[in-house]
């Protein structure tokens, strides 16, 4: 282990029929999830080993998050005294956790909504073409001022996403639901039009 980050000599593509014993040399060292994405393109209903990785994010969700929030890359809320850890308190574990999403069409794309759940932000994906996914949006409701105890903090640790589709949506528009875990909200996002101002 490198800090804290979990590290395997396993690609998950070719863990079966490998021995390993003490005398095993590691020629490369992967770390386990939670810092990116994976599209798997499917040849049978018989799992992921019946599946080709088609698309990895690798560093990109890191490489947003530090562009759009540099002061707060890769930092968490202690549940503990109720505020944000300091700059990169995550980055020798798990990263930013992209923990939920949620996959809906609309104005005749393909969307993905990626919920971060230790950033606490959301990234809007256009997945249209799955072998080329398109980032199109990040947002974050926290406020890295305020406390999750006393509930002035917005929006932290988003757990549910959920995506209506038109005729799904009360509104007749397409919506993206959120619910967020340690500050008990619910948020609601219209989901515009490309090129809107919105």
């Amino acid at each position: 282990m490198a800090g804290r980050m979990k590290v395997t000599q396993f690609s998950p593509a070719n863990v079966t029929g490998t021995k390993v014993t003490k005398d095993t040399k590691v020629a490369n060292a992967f770390s386990f999830g939670t810092r990116s994405f994976t599209v798997w393109k499917s040849n049978t209903l018989d799992g992921v080993f019946g599946a080709d990785l088609v698309f990895d994010s690798g560093d990109a969700i890191e490489r947003i998050i530090a562009q759009e929030r540099p002061r707060w890359f890769n930092s968490d809320w202690n549940t503990t005294n109720g505020f944000i850890n300091s700059f990169e308190s995550r980055s020798a574990s798990k990263g930013p956790e992209p923990e939920g999403l949620a996959i809906g069409k609309a104005y005749g794309r393909t969307w993905m909504v990626l919920a971060l759940e230790r950033d606490n932000g959301l990234m809007l994906y256009d997945m249209t073409d799955p072998v080329k996914p398109m980032f199109r949006q990040y947002i974050n409701l926290s406020i890295p001022g305020g406390d999750i105890i006393l509930g002035t903090a917005g929006d932290v640790s988003p757990e549910g996403v959920l995506f209506l589709e038109a005729a799904q949506s009360p509104t007749g528009k397409p919506m993206v639901v959120v619910s967020y875990e340690l500050s008990g909200s619910v948020a609601f996002f219209e989901v515009t039009a490309p090129g809107s101002s919105k």
